[in-house]
């Protein structure tokens, strides 16, 4: 029996997984054969090839030779996602590509590195922008194991998992400041055990437990068996209705940086902090995600990206049609904002910081964002009301 539930994860994860593949295969072959911009155009080819057509072999041979679908181009820019933005790909897309794609290398390696028996009775899963579907330009690490209660794992866990994060730092993936990732010990377990853990970030907050729930919220299953961590997920949320206090403390969050000095309203409008740059992440997109994580929490949705939790929402009348459709539209829009001033740094030789100036927007471009973030102003004060934010 517990084959057959390891084989149903698998199988749900897999069927998902193969539309969004065919549809990054369209895109990325084209795009790498046609353009020939794109450093070693053939290797896009054959690895999206080998993804569409399930073809382990080709994928595990491309993968020791050093291939990354994530490789820079001859600008220095991230191949892939400078090729889809440069043909035009819609953002909301774009990242959705990018994930299955990242899922994919990651599941290989994942099996290149694991015995057949641990990735079988485990669930290796990310978390973060990647766990949504919201990254474009690549950052650190954040993923996690989780084991079947009563299996025994291999004696040499550790080495595997430590070469696994190896590996992906190899493809590109920096290690986590904070060790969320698979060599630390802390990001691993039986469900059991992660499951307990899990609901002590949020029964008994602490500034690093809420961050590490925020975090694993967004978690993605990529390899092994994904009903494991549909039952931690689905075991917290029943934990979540009991908790409204608690829920309603970790949606503080949201307001983390609402009044630093010189805020955003404050540069766009002219009004102190003049020719400082806004950062995109901690003005818009941060509150968006983070609240839309926190709505989704009070109402047992298990969706971890920010799309479809907002229509979840919608569903259960959480959000007016209104609501959902200046949410999304907003976050889009700073998604690709971000990644455009994040190819321009990357073009002048800058590391990449999440900043815009708004005084090299064009004047659309300036509008857009006066109003997303007036978007996002109102969402703050529509979770104060329905989290009760200010009895936190």
């Amino acid at each position: 029996m517990r084959l057959n539930a390891a084989a149903s994860g698998r199988v749900g994860v897999d069927v998902h997984r193969r539309h969004w593949l065919a549809l990054a295969g369209q895109a990325v072959v084209a795009l790498a054969a046609a353009s020939g911009r794109l450093a070693h155009a053939s290797q896009y080819d054959d690895y999206v090839r080998a993804i569409i057509s399930d073809n382990e072999r080709a994928m595990v041979n491309l993968i020791f030779r050093g291939f990354d679908p994530n490789t820079r181009d001859t600008r220095g820019r991230p191949g892939l996602v400078a090729a889809l933005h440069r043909g035009g790909t819609r953002v909301a897309l774009m990242a959705r590509l990018v994930q299955q794609l990242n899922a994919r290398l990651f599941e290989r390696a994942w099996q290149m590195l694991a015995p057949p028996d641990l990735v079988a009775h485990s669930c290796l899963f990310v978390m973060g922008s990647e766990g949504r579907g919201e990254q474009l330009l690549k950052t650190d690490q954040d993923n996690g194991l989780l084991l079947r209660d009563g299996y025994a794992p291999p004696q040499d866990l550790d080495a595997i998992c430590a070469r696994f994060s190896a590996q992906l730092q190899r493809f590109g993936y920096p290690e986590c400041p904070g060790g969320i990732m698979l060599s630390n010990p802390q990001w691993r377990g039986t469900v059991a055990s992660f499951g307990r853990q899990v609901r002590e970030w949020l029964i008994l907050p602490g500034p690093e437990g809420l961050m590490h729930l925020a975090i694993f919220l967004d978690a993605h299953a990529v390899a092994g068996d994904a009903s494991l961590l549909a039952t931690v997920r689905r075991d917290l949320m029943a934990l979540a209705l009991d908790s409204d206090a608690q829920v309603a403390h970790f949606a503080s969050a949201v307001d983390a940086f609402a009044h630093e000095p010189g805020s955003w309203w404050e540069r766009l409008l002219g009004r102190g902090g003049e020719g400082a740059p806004v950062h995109l992440k901690k003005a818009g997109i941060f509150p968006i995600v983070h609240g839309v994580r926190s709505l989704a929490l009070s109402q047992r949705i298990a969706a971890t990206g920010t799309a479809e939790r907002i229509a979840a929402l919608v569903d259960k009348g959480v959000l007016d049609g209104a609501q959902g459709q200046e949410l999304l539209q907003g976050l889009h829009f700073l998604m690709g904002l971000r990644l455009q001033a994040g190819l321009a740094e990357i073009d002048l030789g800058r590391p990449v910081t999440g900043h815009v100036d708004p005084a090299r927007l064009s004047s659309l471009e300036r509008d857009l964002l006066k109003d997303t973030l007036a978007v996002v102003r109102r969402f703050r004060e529509l979770l104060r009301q329905r989290l009760r934010l200010d009895a936190v």
